[in-house]
């Protein structure tokens, strides 16, 4: 369908976008698969995180999820996760763990990328796969928390690393 056409091209645009070292411009729908349990997400999220991140600088994944949350409404989207074949993809290919998910709005026709790759520390040292120059600046990550204290308010009883989807027209409260 054309829809699917177009998302695929938007897709591409920003996987070249954030890996301007490799050709993305042959990748396929087989590439991305639609993650309906967006409990899976955030827990791949979060156990990815945790072990690398979390343990280094406390409250992390609290201010994660609350800057996603203020950047895309994350129970209103459709999350798909970009997996590769093996082999076919540099960046991944030598990576201990990594995660590609693209949460999409296709009401706001916004698309919000997270994304993580984790190799040897001897590999990173020798300055492999410099994959992406996009980082988040301390300035956007604190305004970026200091905004929204009135949804942090709703969810003050998760424990961290849990994150509350709530869809204002429904009512209901879901946690991870």
């Amino acid at each position: 369908s054309d829809s699917a056409q177009m998302l695929l091209a938007n897709l591409r645009a920003l996987m070249s976008l954030l890996f301007p070292n490799y050709d993305c411009s042959h990748l396929t729908p087989n590439d991305f698969q639609r993650c309906p349990d967006k409990y899976a997400v955030v827990s791949t999220v979060n156990q990815t995180l945790a072990e690398v991140v979390d343990r280094l600088h406390a409250g992390f994944l609290a201010e994660f999820w609350q800057v996603v949350q203020d950047a895309i409404d994350i129970a209103g989207c459709e999350i798909y996760a970009f997996r590769p074949a093996p082999g076919s993809f540099g960046p991944t290919d030598n990576s201990l763990t990594s995660f590609h998910f693209f949460l999409i709005d296709f009401h706001k026709e916004q698309i919000l990328f997270m994304g993580s790759i984790s190799k040897t520390k001897g590999r990173a040292r020798a300055g492999g796969d410099s994959d992406s120059d996009l980082a988040p600046s301390a300035d956007s990550m604190s305004s970026a928390s200091s905004k929204g204290q009135a949804s942090s308010d709703r969810s003050s009883n998760l424990q961290e690393g849990e994150y509350a989807f709530s869809d204002d027209s429904q009512g209901d409260h879901m946690m991870d």
